[in-house]
């Protein structure tokens, strides 16, 4: 019997996605051949790279991220702008490089293209006979279990998987579409695909040194009408830069030029070479110490179909998107590292654990099951790259001068940071080796306990919470109807101190105890996170305060406002859920300053019971529970809300040095415990003292299920329904960003509702933060020695040596 011949891969395209699959292919001992057109493998050909957290992560995952990392050294991005026509900086985020790191661990590297590939080339260990230059692929012939490709040069070699790394202009691609053209109709195949590729935009790139007046740390991002410009800092006193020009109308297929002239470079700069980048350094300035340069039209696709029989395309022959978003290099590499995952599955499943004897169709499969589990993100970041040239190239002047001059000012700089942050942590990770041990702030999603819940289940449930929320806002619900069933609740009679004493306990304690005072310090907390500047949360105090004076009723209705706006605007991001900790320190020395405490037990207990016993039978008591405990929230309220006005353009990486990133440490947490803890324990005890006064002081038999009800009854059920609602809703949102497991939210569900009765929904509400805190910092990895590595494996987390 015949031996069967061994599995065999052949890469065609030796760039940044083919040999960044070689080194991947060769951790798993399986045997491949790259074929490269060119003579050499790195050419000096000019171009820059981005490299990304999520790309990093893959390449530390093989071994590569040190010497890339040492390619990069010193380097370093300490501001990053945006700026407009004239070079002025509307929006600085200072110690850029130093947010991601602590939000990621990895930074953001820009280099020479031709760096990178020397280091994937230089880590191979079968260079020598496995990388084949000067081989430039003619055809594609499929065989009988196997495929062949054909030089140009007349050799044939024979594998088992064509894997197109080969550009946007790949030959494997224009192969395989001439393969399926020839056979049967096909599932997604579009045979006019090709000519429906859009190009908007054309780009001059290239590299400078010494460029006068440009710093060595700057990332700068120029706007402009039709125009924009990324320029970024580079090590040895490079500037990598780019000139994106909008085409007077848009082109496809055959249209799109496939390459311009020296001429056609040097119109374009006599068009675009006085336009200002920052306000000191010109275009012209920069392109005077390029070293290399070149224009060329952007591409802009995702294609329907990355596989067909043996064939799989990967990186820019997949999917292309405009590269001033720099992801274009990552989104190659996470599928090359999706290709490895999807094709190890399917050596698992084999009874021999080999992959020698794959057929056609499992090939096929492969491809398509490598497509499904990319094409969400390939799209989500071609489409993002899309609107941000749009924004930056004003397509649309209103909406950009909108952004640019109003919202971008108010989000402040955390927003780029959180925007950037998003995109990061989606990416794969190569699922059979371990992930190294690295301390940051922002999980990827791999590290999650449970998988994200899918976004169109969280569309419709985030809109059904709303409607609900609303519901209880516009529509007023009597306290009458809230146990429409039962009898009604016992009367207190009058106690040994007399009626009117336990009047003012039973108000006092459930009505500006539960609401008011809960209210005031939970829009305080959120209104001061980090994660809140620019939204409607960061001044909700004010706005509260602004209704109340107004004789607005919200006294009842804030919470459930401040819900519906929660499930919008709420930052759940271990970056975003900090307190500036100096900020914190103040506004909890005011609340729970024992001078401000005992005034105000003075004010809102001991003067209207001094008042009932010198005028009995009077209204001067009930008068003052109506007013006073509402005026001192409602002054409370806008003293937190003008100190968030006028905090709101702060930075929070405006200390300098490494303090700046101390917002990521979480050290805040523990003056948070300790107040929600306090203030837990203020509601819950006058819940149970209400309860008790009904229970022993109510006329009939005792019975603690009426005394629960009936302090229930004293709150309106638009204010207890808010803070539930608002507390399960706040469950399921970790839930659905995967920062707890199933379990753990099902029985943080049980408490809150179980919580209502036992220590009222004051207190359930401070509960329900001090685990929803404890939840989220938990995500960071920055304030706890990491013992191990882990991996995300069907919704669970099993872990593996580093």
């Amino acid at each position: 019997m015949t031996s069967q011949r061994a599995f065999k891969i052949i890469i065609v395209g030796g760039g940044v996605a083919g040999l960044t699959l070689a080194n991947m292919l060769e951790k798993f001992d399986i045997d491949y051949v790259i074929l490269e057109a060119h003579g050499e493998i790195a050419p000096p050909v000019g171009a820059s790279l981005g490299l990304m957290p999520d790309g990093l992560l893959l390449l530390d995952q093989i071994g590569c991220y040190e010497a890339v990392r040492a390619k990069a050294a010193n380097y370093n991005i300490e501001t990053s702008h945006i700026r407009n026509s004239d070079g002025k900086s509307m929006s600085c985020t200072k110690g850029f490089m130093g947010h991601i790191e602590s939000r990621h661990f990895y930074p953001m590297l820009f280099f020479d293209r031709q760096w990178l590939l020397q280091v994937l080339y230089g880590q191979l260990q079968h260079k020598k006979d496995r990388v084949l230059l000067h081989s430039r692929v003619k055809t594609v012939v499929p065989l009988e279990g196997a495929v062949s490709v054909v030089t140009t040069d007349g050799r044939t070699l024979t594998g088992d998987v064509v894997v197109g790394a080969d550009g946007i202009h790949s030959v494997i691609r224009h192969e395989m579409r001439r393969l399926m053209m020839a056979d049967e109709i096909r599932p997604g195949f579009v045979p006019e695909e090709e000519e429906r590729i859009p190009c908007y935009y054309r780009c001059l790139f290239g590299i400078s040194v010494g460029v006068q007046n440009w710093p060595d740390d700057e990332q700068t991002f120029t706007n402009g009408r039709g125009v924009s410009f990324l320029a970024v800092s580079g090590p040895a006193k490079r500037v990598y830069w780019f000139c994106f020009a909008r085409l007077a109308e848009k082109k496809c297929g055959k249209e799109i030029p496939r390459y311009y002239t020296k001429e056609d470079e040097a119109r374009f700069m006599e068009e675009h070479g006085h336009r200002a980048i920052t306000e000191s350094v010109t275009f012209g300035d920069i392109y005077a110490k390029r070293i290399s340069s070149t224009l060329t039209p952007l591409h802009e696709v995702v294609f329907e179909k990355w596989g067909f029989e043996r064939i799989v395309l990967v990186g820019d022959s997949a999917h292309k998107p405009n590269p001033i978003s720099g992801v274009g290099g990552n989104a190659a590499i996470e599928t090359a590292a999706e290709f490895v995952n999807v094709l190890l599955r399917a050596r698992d499943k084999r009874r021999d654990g080999l992959l020698s004897g794959l057929s056609t169709s499992d090939v096929e499969t492969i491809s398509q099951e490598m497509q499904k589990a990319r094409i969400r993100r390939v799209k989500g970041l071609v489409k993002t790259a899309h609107a941000m040239q749009a924004l930056f190239a004003y397509e649309r002047p209103f909406v950009s001068s909108i952004f640019h001059t109003i919202l971008l000012p108010l989000l402040g700089p955390g927003f780029s940071l959180e925007q950037l942050s998003s995109r990061f942590v989606g990416g794969p990770r190569l699922q059979h080796l371990p992930v190294p041990v690295r301390p940051h702030a922002i999980p990827f999603k791999h590290e999650l306990p449970a998988k994200p819940l899918g976004r169109r289940f969280v569309k419709y449930a985030r809109m059904v919470f709303v409607l609900l929320m609303a519901f209880v806002l516009l529509i007023p619900l009597a306290k009458t109807t809230a146990f429409p069933n039962r009898p009604e609740s016992p009367k207190p009679t009058c106690p040994p101190g007399g009626d009117c004493l336990g009047a003012v306990a039973w108000v006092t304690t459930s009505k500006m105890a539960q609401t008011a005072f809960a209210g005031f310090i939970m829009y305080g907390v959120e209104c001061f996170r980090i994660g809140h500047q620019g939204t409607l949360l960061r001044v909700y105090p004010v706005l509260v305060a602004v209704m109340l004076l107004l004789g607005i009723d919200m006294d009842n209705k804030a919470v459930s406002l401040f819900a519906i706006l929660s499930a919008y605007q709420s930052s759940l991001r271990p970056s975003g859920r900090p307190i500036d900790p100096h900020i914190l320190k103040m506004a909890l020395s005011i609340s729970m300053n024992p001078t401000f405490l005992r005034l105000a037990f003075v004010v809102v207990h001991m003067l209207p019971i001094i008042a009932c016993l010198l005028w009995p039978g009077g209204s001067l008591w009930k008068s003052w529970l109506e007013s006073v405990p509402l005026g001192i929230t409602t002054a409370l309220l806008f003293l937190l809300g003008w100190r968030c006005l006028l905090d709101h353009n702060s930075e929070p990486e405006a200390t300098d040095g490494p303090k700046r990133f101390d917002q990521y440490k979480d050290g805040d947490a523990p003056q948070l415990r300790a107040a929600y803890s306090y203030f837990f324990t203020m509601q819950a005890g006058a819940h149970i003292a209400a309860v008790a006064y009904f229970y022993l002081y109510a006329s009939g038999q005792r019975d603690l299920w009426s005394s629960i009800q009936s302090v229930l009854e004293a709150l309106p059920p638009s204010a207890w329904i808010g803070m539930a609602g608002h507390c399960l809703y706040s469950v399921w949102e970790l839930r659905r960003l995967g920062f707890v497991t199933t379990r753990e939210a099902a029985q943080a569900a049980l408490a809150v509702i179980l919580g209502q009765a036992l220590v009222g929904s004051g207190a359930v509400w401070a509960a329900t933060w001090v685990w929803r805190e404890a939840a989220i910092a938990k995500m960071s990895t920055l304030n706890r020695p990491p013992l191990e590595s882990s991996r995300h494996v069907g919704g669970e987390i099993k872990a593996h040596p580093s």
